[in-house]
């Protein structure tokens, strides 16, 4: 099933680098200035409560104001499809229970961004509760999770996806627009792949860390990966120049906290792989705006890619590797399979670090 579009958007404008050391910062560093002013002015509220339909009782009827009470009715519950033994796949639906529409002012709205002309920016229109409640109905309509395993089984049945082509020519784009435009395929391709060879699991998110650093790198421009990087590096990516570029960034070779004993490095790949995850297993969500805000009351903050979906900054993964949801993605990869990555954000969940 093709997941509905959503329109990206959130709270002030974003500060395009000035110089090609800010390839130093990693691309929670990006937003951190950003992150700052929505602590202090994330909710924008309706300028006056939406009238009572006639005979609506008073005294039965809660409306909430604010939009943490409004999200916070909704309530959703990640579940695990059952899969053949034969086939070794992960893939999530969500229980959701959506709240109805005498319960929330529909235009208790929350920030959101969006693309134009190649730029992105805030959204004059913020996305309003009855948005994003009509928008998990449409999911809840649209997405049967009793026809999950149908489609998987038979992807698995098919021959397998040759990535190998795209990581030996560093081809980043290429391998998120192939994540976005099949999922199903994606998600038995690279679950075959990292339980063939555990190391190719660092090899993709490798790729995939860069690709996420460029975009940042570039905010609020969206360009190609290809044209960024050749701009700050002056040489076109290849998969030696990749294996050996991030090592000589300070802050991305520096150690985390003490509390961690882990290295920035591994943080920002254990990132990359976990949008890999969410990417291909719990699609349709993913793509759809309301779902993200959902599970983290929290604006959905993008990485734009040029001529595809967007990637998620690394405010917004945060906050999705905390709930429920984080952890069954996480806990079911590291089910049978051995690694360090993977060890990695079971760390970061163990320890809430953010």
């Amino acid at each position: 099933m093709t997941a509905t579009l959503a329109e990206y958007v959130g709270p002030h404008e974003l500060e395009e680098p000035t110089d090609n050391e800010s390839m130093t910062q990693t691309s929670a560093v990006v937003f951190q200035s950003m992150v700052i002013d929505m602590e202090v002015d994330e909710f924008i509220q309706p300028k006056k409560p939406l009238k009572r339909t006639r005979g609506e009782a008073k005294t039965t009827t809660w409306v909430s104001e604010a939009m943490y009470e409004a999200l916070s009715m909704v309530d959703v519950t990640p579940h695990q499809e059952a899969m053949p033994t034969d086939v070794p796949v992960t893939s999530f639906s969500m229980d959701m229970r959506i709240p109805s529409s005498n319960t929330f002012h529909g235009r208790t709205s929350i920030r959101r961004l969006r693309i134009r002309a190649k730029h992105m920016s805030w959204h004059p229109n913020n996305l309003t509760m009855r948005e994003i409640v009509f928008e998990l109905q449409k999911l809840e309509d649209e997405y049967d999770p009793f026809l999950v395993q149908e489609p998987l089984v038979a992807a698995d049945s098919q021959p397998q996806e040759n990535i190998a082509p795209i990581m030996e020519e560093a081809r980043a784009v290429d391998l998120w627009k192939w994540v976005c435009a099949d999922p199903t395929k994606a998600n038995v391709t690279l679950s075959k792949v990292f339980l063939r060879d555990p190391t190719a699991l660092r090899t993709v998110a490798h790729l995939h860390a860069w690709h996420r650093l460029m975009v940042a790198t570039k905010l609020p421009q969206v360009s190609s990966f290809q044209s960024g990087f050749e701009e700050v590096f002056g040489v076109p990516p290849t998969a030696a120049f990749l294996a050996t570029a991030f090592g000589q960034h300070a802050n991305i070779r520096a150690t985390g906290p003490s509390t961690l004993d882990v290295t920035m490095l591994d943080i920002e790949l254990a990132l990359a792989v976990f949008e890999l995850l969410l990417a291909t297993q719990t699609a349709p969500y993913f793509h759809n705006e309301a779902w993200p805000v959902c599970m983290t009351q929290q604006p959905v903050l993008w990485l734009p890619v040029h001529k595809t979906r967007p990637t998620l900054a690394s405010y917004t993964l945060w906050g999705l590797l905390h709930p429920p949801v984080g952890h069954s993605l996480v806990t079911a990869m590291r089910t049978g399979r051995s690694s360090e990555l993977l060890d990695v954000l079971a760390l970061l969940q163990a320890r809430e670090y953010r």
